[in-house]
């Protein structure tokens, strides 16, 4: 017994001496660690390292450690030793968010660029949202001159802002390079969009608010450009920028206030530019000075419109006819690409009214609406030439109006450049008719005319020949033109898609390789398909045909060809055939935010691929960072993989937007119900769930209705059985 009591005591010693000695080391090594932090953040930065690597000599690897030696070692300018530290704490922690930051650090000052890049994208593949990173690659892109990349990354720092919030100045920014990024792709209206974001948080900056005005006059906002203008001046009244800016629109509009302008800005001015000498001669009289300075002007720069106009104006003084037509059709053509409709409409009257005086001059209506084409050949090149005018201006004015969503008046100045053009055709046809009769008669003559007849044979040949050409050259603007008119039908404020397909279908039959055709045939299909579910049996056959004959021809499948086909395959649940098809339209456009939400949401109803779909729909926001369809389907993956806090920012963001634009989206409250659901709140979830069951409107998908009414039961059973305190 004795001997097992000291054997005991002895066990209690050795431990008991283990013990004190490891307290000893802790308490020594938790010293250490703390010096090594007082050095730290007393800029002692020697002794700092000195302190740090006693520590990770005694203790070994750990990742708070490490990170701090290699950002020591980086204020030491030493980025190799640096780099050393922080990998050996990433193998620590291989999600160590400020250790990539500092490694990155390092390999900038190295000037790694392409190390730099890959260790940002690192910090993003654990958090997309990180500031610093996205701002550092924007950058870095820029740098590079890859401006495509460098948006994508600043339009993940606007994302980032609205979901997580961050420095307004580095929100500017990116609404400010995006602008610019835009404009230097001519894409215009979507560098409006960010330059007017970029100037609401600057509103006071006169040189931001003529650029945007600028940007106005750039899309034919002319009134915007006024507006807006006149508002600065309110305030800089002399402000040099914007009295040259706002006397553009004030003269293309034609408003009273013009000349008063100019002559207030051109005061004491010793060079006057060649349009602002052509406006004030213009507005004063003085037409013979005005036309040498628009003329001289539009030398250098054809698309002028202000001085178009101001020529036009002159030309109309002057009765000169030609000289008018000529210059209205430019201010129309132009007023077109810049969708200024008004100033389109103006000039396109003024068509009309010379179109009409030749008319009447040459007898056009009875001559050119003879039933009969007695005489085709003496059909008069003037009267030709004003149907092939009346065609193109019954077009143009149609595609006018359709930019204008006009759609109904479209549709009829559509049909009425059709019937020109199928009038056109009949006397084409009659021409070739007449030339094949004539051929007849000149072959029975006798061979004594046979010098004769072989120069009248050569003749008549090559008259065919032109004749035939004109009858392709108005088939094929007549096939162009009957597509514009089928889009027109199938536009959803008139929903005439029948009529739109037997239009397709007539072209079909007569051209049965026009892959345009199939093409539409299979999108209106597709609309119809809500309704009828054959159509998208249809539409996929017809969209595979325009497919196979694109392929056939050795053209450039365009990528909307295979993301219709997928359309229509999700709708008939061929689910493969739909990833194939939209894996091919997003290789052939890889930057289509509609190409890349509509993958990545089909992954997540299958619940599969969500990590590649998260990916998708961060470059779907990247190109629209405020679209509610896209946040809603980002939100709803993120719930789907867990990240219930970010996916509820998102869809809330989602909602918030379409209730704005009182345009409730039943889809989003669904999602937003699920996430109720989920975090067991009860009530609003119960909300949003009923908002779903009783709304009238369409519902962009099939929701699981019964199982959400099963979910309301629940919730009322729940509520009920606390209420009675069970």
């Amino acid at each position: 017994m004795a001997l097992m009591q000291k054997f005991i005591f002895f066990v209690l010693s050795i431990t008991l001496t283990f013990s004190l000695t490891a307290k000893k080391d802790d308490y020594s090594n938790g010293v250490l660690l703390d010096e090594a932090f007082s050095y730290y953040y007393s800029s002692n930065y020697e002794k700092a390292v000195e302190y740090f690597e006693k520590y990770i000599d005694r203790v070994g690897d750990q990742e708070v450690p490490l990170r701090y030696l290699g950002k020591l070692y980086l204020i030491g300018q030493k980025p190799e030793k640096a780099i050393q530290y922080l990998k050996r704490a990433l193998k620590q922690n291989p999600k160590s968010i400020e250790a990539y930051l500092l490694l990155a650090q390092a390999y900038l000052q190295l000037k790694e660029i392409e190390q730099a890049i890959q260790t940002y994208e690192k910090v993003l593949s654990i958090d997309p949202f990180e500031l610093t990173s996205l701002s550092r690659l924007a950058y870095l892109y820029e740098t590079k001159k890859d401006s495509r990349k460098a948006a994508a990354y600043y339009k993940r720092i606007i994302l980032s802002i609205n979901t997580k919030g961050g420095n307004p100045n580095l929100l500017a920014k990116a609404y400010s390079s995006l602008a610019n990024y835009y404009y230097s792709k001519g894409q215009y209206n979507r560098a409006i969009e960010y330059y007017e974001k970029f100037q609401k948080m600057d509103p006071k900056n006169p040189r931001v608010t003529v650029v945007l005005a600028e940007l106005y006059k750039m899309v034919g906002r002319f009134h915007d450009c006024i507006q807006l203008l006149d508002t600065l001046l309110l305030g800089k009244p002399d402000y040099g920028p914007a009295m040259e800016s706002i006397i553009e629109s004030m003269y293309i509009t034609e408003d009273p206030r013009t000349r008063g302008y100019l002559l207030r800005f051109l005061k004491d001015k010793k060079k006057v530019s060649l349009l602002h000498q052509g406006m004030l001669y213009e507005l004063s009289g003085k037409d013979k000075q005005a036309k040498e300075a628009f003329e001289k002007l539009l030398k250098h720069n054809s698309n002028r419109l202000a001085a178009h106009i101001g020529l036009a104006k002159i030309f109309l003084r002057e009765n000169n006819r030609n000289r008018l037509r000529q210059e209205a059709f430019t201010c129309v053509i132009l007023a077109q690409k810049l969708t200024a409709a008004r100033v389109a409409y103006k000039y396109l009257n003024i068509l009309y009214d010379i179109l009409k005086q030749q008319a009447e001059e040459m007898n056009f209506k009875k001559r050119f609406f003879n039933p009969t084409k007695e005489g085709a050949l003496l059909l008069g090149s003037e009267v030709e030439r004003l149907a092939k005018d009346y065609t193109e201006l019954y077009s143009t004015h149609s595609d006018i109006l359709q930019a204008d969503h006009k759609i109904q008046q479209a549709i009829a100045y559509k049909r009425l450049a059709i019937f020109m053009i199928d009038t056109l055709l009949e006397w084409y046809q009659a021409q070739k008719q007449d030339l094949l009769n004539l051929e007849k008669k000149d072959s029975r003559h006798n061979n004594q005319e046979s010098e004769t007849l072989n120069s009248g044979l050569k003749l008549l040949t090559q008259n065919m020949k032109k004749v035939e050409k004109k009858i392709r050259g108005a088939l094929v603007r007549k096939y162009g033109t009957v597509i514009d008119l089928a889009w027109l039908l199938r536009n959803r404020k008139v929903h005439r898609e029948k009529e739109a397909i037997q239009l397709l279908k007539a072209i079909i039959e007569k051209v049965p390789d026009y892959p345009q055709g199939y093409a539409l045939l299979s999108i209106i299909e597709y609309d119809l398909g809500e309704n009828n579910s054959q159509y998208w049996q249809k539409g996929i056959q017809h969209i595979e045909k325009a497919i196979e004959l694109q392929r056939k021809r050795g053209k450039k499948i365009p990528a909307s060809y295979f993301f219709y086909y997928a359309l229509h395959a999700e709708k008939l649940k061929k689910y493969r055939d739909m990833e194939i098809a939209m894996k091919e339209a997003i290789k052939r456009d890889p930057y289509n935010p509609a190409y890349l939400n509509f993958l990545g949401y089909m992954y997540s109803l299958q619940n599969r691929n969500l990590d590649e779909a998260e990916t998708l729909l961060l470059r779907a926001l990247e190109d629209e960072p405020e679209n509610p369809a896209y946040l809603d389907s980002y939100g709803w993956i993120l719930f789907k993989k867990g990240k219930v806090n970010l996916a509820f920012k998102n869809l809330i963001r989602a909602k918030e937007i379409t209730d704005k634009k009182k345009v409730p989206d039943m889809v989003i409250y669904f999602h937003l119900a699920e996430v109720y659901y989920y975090k067991k709140e009860w009530d609003l979830a119960y909300q949003h769930y009923k908002k779903v069951i009783t709304f009238k409107g369409t519902i962009a998908e099939d929701l699981p209705f019964e199982k959400i009414k099963e979910k309301m039961k629940k919730i009322e059973s729940l509520k009920k059985q606390a209420k009675n305190g069970g």
